[in-house]
C-alpha cells in the first residue's frame, strides 16, 4: 500500500471515528479504541498547481461585454497526519494567490491571495479521559467555504485540496447540533458564505475534556472560541466564545445516540452588540457499513438580545421635543428548531461527504445573525491509476434575524479533473458556477470560472516520519 494510500485511509478513519461522537465528542474514542489504529501510522502529502482562469458574469445587460476576469494562480497546500500510541495529530494547509491580469474594460485588480490551515489533535490520556484540540483559521478573498464567493477564481486552492492531496482532510463532517469539530473548514459557519470578494480574517478554536462514565457512555465537556474581521465590511467583525457539554451512549459498535447542551454569544463589536444563542439537541449515529457512517440530530435554540442605539430625529420633531436625538432599546426574543444530518462514505481512493444543517449563525458580511439552512457534499475519486475527479457543492440560505426581511440565498459548485502525465505531475481541467440572490434588493449574480492547468503531488508521499 502506498504513502498516498495510507493517507487517505488514516484520514478517513479519523473523520469517521470523530463524526461518531459529534463535534463535542473525542476523536480517540477510548469506546471504539481499537478499531482506530495504533502508533507508527503517519503520513506527509503536499502539492502545488498553477492554473489560468476565466472568470465571466453571466446576468450582464445584453448590450455590454460583461465582467470578464483573466487570471494566473498558484496555489499549494499539505495533508498530514500522525498516529502515536495514544494520540492523533491530523494538519492540513491550503493556500493560493491569484494574479488579476485585467477586465473587459481595462480595470486591473492585482494580485489577491488566501491561505487557511487546520490542526487536530486528540488524546487518550488514561482510560477514561480524553482532551480534544482544533483550530481552523487563516485570511480568504472572499470568505472561506463551499458557499462562499472565495471559491470562485479557480478555487482559491480548495479544489487542489481535495482532489491532488488524496488526503480528504477539507472532507470531514462537522459536528451536531450546530457544532464544528475544526476538520472542516469548507462548511464553518463564519465565512463560509460571504458575498462579496473581500478579504476575511477569521479563527475558529475548540477543546474539549471527554471522560468515559461507563463502557457505553461517555461525557465531554468543551468550549470554543471564534473571531471573524473583515477590513471592508467593519460592521459584521465579531467575537464569538461558547461552551457546551454532550452525553453519548455507545449501543453497539454501529449505533450511538447522543444529547447535549451548548451556549454561545455573538458579540458584534463595531454594530448590534451582543446576542445569546443557547439550546439543546439529541441525535442518533449510525454505521451502515465499515465505508458508511450516518448521523442525524435535532435541535431547540433559543436567541435573546437586548441592545440600546441613539437614534437621530427629524428637525420638525427634534423641535417639538427639544431634544436632537433618542435613545431606543431594541430586543430580540425567538426560539428556532433545527438540525443537522451527515452522511460519509469512503471509497479505496477517496470519499464523499455529505452535511446539512439548519441552525443560527453569525452571517455573512451583508447579513449580521441568521437562520442558515444548506448543504454541502463534497467528493474526491481517483477513478484509474491516472486520472482522478474531484466535485465540491454548496447551497445555503441566510434569513436574517437582526435585519427583518433580509435574505441571502446562494448555490455554489465546482468540478476538477486530473490526469497524470509523469510520476507526480498531472494535467487539471475545471470550472466553476455561482448563483446568488440578495433579498429584498433582488440582486442577483450569475458567475461561472473555467480554469487548466498543471499540479504536482508526490504520488508516494513524503516520507518524513
Amino acid at each position: 500500500m502506498t504513502i498516498r494510500r495510507v493517507l487517505s485511509a488514516f484520514l478517513l478513519a479519523c473523520v469517521s471515528a470523530w463524526a461518531q461522537s459529534g463535534g463535542l465528542g473525542s476523536m480517540r474514542d477510548p469506546r471504539v479504541a481499537d478499531q482506530q489504529g495504533s502508533s507508527g501510522g503517519g503520513a506527509f502529502q503536499p502539492w502545488l498547481a498553477v492554473d489560468g482562469v476565466y472568470d465571466t458574469y453571466l446576468d450582464a445587460p445584453a448590450d455590454t461585454l460583461g465582467d470578464v476576469r483573466r487570471a494566473v494562480s498558484v496555489s499549494g497546500g499539505l495533508s498530514a497526519a500522525k498516529a502515536f500510541h495514544r494520540t492523533y495529530i491530523i494538519l492540513g494547509y491550503s493556500g493560493a494567490g491569484t494574479d488579476y491580469l485585467g477586465r473587459s474594460a481595462g480595470i486591473r485588480e492585482g494580485w489577491k491571495s488566501s491561505n487557511v490551515a487546520t490542526l487536530a489533535v486528540s488524546s487518550q490520556v488514561s482510560h477514561r479521559v480524553t482532551l480534544d484540540f482544533s483550530e481552523s483559521g487563516g485570511a480568504a478573498d472572499g470568505g472561506f467555504g463551499a458557499a462562499s464567493a472565495g471559491l470562485q477564481s479557480g478555487g482559491l486552492g480548495l479544489l487542489g485540496s481535495i482532489g491532488l492531496s488524496s488526503g480528504f482532510l477539507f472532507g470531514g463532517s462537522t459536528g451536531v447540533g450546530g457544532s464544528s469539530t475544526g476538520l472542516n473548514p469548507l462548511d464553518n459557519g463564519l465565512v463560509d458564505a460571504d458575498f462579496y470578494q473581500q478579504m476575511a480574517y477569521f479563527s475558529s478554536t475548540s477543546a474539549s475534556a471527554g471522560f468515559l462514565l461507563s463502557n457505553r457512555t461517555m461525557l465531554n465537556i468543551g468550549g470554543t472560541a471564534s473571531f471573524i474581521r473583515r477590513p471592508d465590511s467593519p460592521y459584521s467583525d465579531s467575537n464569538i466564545p461558547g461552551a457546551n457539554a454532550m452525553l453519548s451512549t455507545r449501543f453497539s459498535r454501529r449505533f450511538a445516540a447522543f444529547l447535549g447542551y451548548q451556549f454561545t454569544e455573538m458579540d458584534f463589536i463595531h454594530s448590534v452588540g451582543k446576542m445569546n444563542v443557547q439550546g439543546g439537541f439529541v441525535g442518533i449515529e449510525y454505521s451502515l457499513s465499515a465505508r458508511d457512517q450516518f448521523s442525524i440530530s435535532v435541535s431547540d435554540t433559543y436567541l435573546d438580545s437586548k441592545s440600546i442605539s441613539v437614534v437621530t430625529l427629524p428637525p420638525d420633531v427634534a423641535a417639538l421635543l427639544g431634544v436632537a436625538s433618542t435613545t431606543t432599546v431594541n430586543s430580540i426574543s425567538r426560539t428556532f428548531v433545527g438540525g443537522r444530518l451527515t452522511y460519509n462514505h469512503s471509497f479505496q481512493r477517496g470519499g464523499f461527504d455529505l452535511s446539512c444543517t439548519s441552525m443560527v449563525a453569525p452571517g455573512n458580511d451583508l447579513i449580521l445573525v441568521a437562520r442558515s439552512e444548506g448543504c454541502t457534499a463534497i467528493l474526491s475519486r481517483s477513478l484509474t491509476e491516472r486520472f482522478s475527479v474531484a466535485a465540491i457543492a454548496g447551497l445555503r440560505r441566510l434569513d436574517g434575524i437582526s435585519q427583518a426581511g433580509s435574505r441571502y440565498d446562494v448555490a455554489n459548485g465546482g468540478l476538477m479533473f486530473s490526469y497524470r502525465i509523469f510520476r507526480g505531475l498531472s494535467l487539471t481541467a475545471g470550472g466553476n458556477y455561482r448563483a446568488s440572490e440578495l433579498q429584498p434588493s433582488s440582486q442577483t449574480i450569475n458567475e461561472v470560472t473555467a480554469h487548466g492547468g498543471l499540479a504536482w503531488s508526490p504520488q508516494e508521499g513524503v516520507h518524513l516520519f
